[in-house]
């Protein structure tokens, strides 16, 4: 089953506040009557996302060992729709590498001096590199940092994505069919805050965290089934609405 429409996400949006008309909430952001019902789905989908990890992509690099060492070699930025890397899943000339942090880069360095961080001993070393590290939430390094040999060599990583907007009627949602409701009650809940009716918007959030739990749930059985295989953004054919809690995560009859 494709994936929901923004049209046909904002069919059920309508339906659930009782608004089939756009004479008080419109379809598109308005200048008189505020953000649209599609915005509203839009950040429906990206919130969920962040909140789940669950939209995977992949990213490369080509290293450039042959530079002199310095931020040129060792440092690079991350993809602009990142919202995190698989800490699992990044590799370098096809060799998975290991995660470290900046802490325990310092205890290699004896003369360490957080006073002097330019003068970090580490940040000499050259060689193939064996682990990454976050420099800042946007930029990762390596360590060791690529020599001569290592010139032209791929650094590839898996991370989790954060979806494009989704803002016309024909677009698709980044989230399978029966998980897109999450967007919808998200967009159920703030059209309610916004119209001064606070007991409806606590009750459709409710349900969107719901959702956001399920995926979780779904998201890390997959995992345990297939550790080694990026989760499959698989579609269910029983709603989720109908799940009983605590949802069972081992019940295969639930959907295939």
């Amino acid at each position: 089953m494709a994936n929901m429409t923004v049209a046909e996400m904002n069919y059920r949006l309508r339906g659930l506040i009782g608004e089939v008309g756009t004479d008080r909430f419109p379809d598109t952001d308005s200048a008189t009557l505020g953000i649209g019902t599609f915005t509203l789905l839009s950040d429906g989908i990206r919130v969920f996302c962040a909140e789940t990890q669950w939209t995977k992509s992949t990213a490369s690099f080509t290293v450039n060992g042959s530079d002199t060492v310095s931020d040129n070699t060792r440092i690079y930025s991350v993809k602009s729709d990142c919202l995190a890397i698989d800490k699992n899943d990044v590799t370098y000339d096809g060799v998975r590498i290991l995660p470290i942090t900046k802490k325990e880069l310092h205890t290699l360095d004896i003369n360490y001096d957080s006073n002097n961080e330019s003068d970090e001993k580490w940040l000499e070393q050259v060689g193939t590199p064996k682990y990454y590290y976050m420099e800042k939430e946007d930029v990762f390094g390596l360590y060791p940092a690529p020599d001569a040999d290592n010139d032209g060599k791929t650094l590839k990583y898996t991370y989790y994505e954060d979806p494009d907007a989704v803002t016309t009627s024909t677009a698709s949602s980044a989230i399978v069919w029966d998980l897109t409701w999450a967007a919808i009650y998200f967009a159920a809940s703030k059209i309610f805050e916004n119209d001064g009716n606070p007991s409806a918007a606590d009750r459709y959030d409710a349900k969107f965290q719901r959702y956001v739990k399920i995926a979780k749930l779904r998201r890390n059985r997959d995992q345990r089934r297939s550790p080694s295989v990026v989760h499959a953004n698989k579609q269910y054919t029983i709603h989720p609405d109908q799940w009983v809690e605590p949802y069972d995560v081992e019940v295969g009859q639930r959907g295939s």
